[in-house]
Order: C-alpha cells, then structure tokens, then sequence
C-alpha cells in the first residue's frame, strides 16, 4: 500500500507548494519534491503534516449530564 506524506507550508512561508515523499511500502522513501496541490502523485493512503505554528488549542467546559442520566442521554440502572 504506497503512502503519500505531505508537509504543508507554514502560513509564513512564501512557498505555496508543499513538500512531499510518496512511498511505497511505508519503509523506503520514492518519489519526493514539491508540488502542487493539484499535481501531486497518487496514493492509496495520504499523510498531511501540519506546522506547529498552524495549530491552536482551547479549553472548552462540557456540559454535565443530567442527574440520573448517563453520558449519551441513557437512563442509569436503578
């Protein structure tokens, strides 16, 4: 089963193309470079790594379940 992983760009970069490697057995790196997004080689299995500086985190609070429900709305045994 080939494996395409794809880097993508930092929103900083001035580069629109990322950079990929596609491999065919997930143990040895083929075909790499940049592309574009549109012109990348196909593969039965696809890998985007994103930039740190691209993610974000936040604390959400959920809401509690009612009393005497469980988590999912199911009535707790009595």
């Amino acid at each position: 089963m080939s494996t395409l992983i794809i880097a993508l760009p930092d929103l900083a970069s001035p580069s629109t193309e990322p950079a990929f490697v596609r491999t065919p057995d997930g143990q040895q790196a083929g075909e790499h470079g940049t592309a574009a997004l549109t012109q990348l080689p196909m593969a039965d299995e696809i890998v985007a790594l994103v930039p740190l500086a691209c993610l974000s985190w936040h604390r959400i609070t959920l809401p509690r379940a009612p009393a005497g429900q469980a988590p999912g709305g199911a009535r707790r045994p009595s």
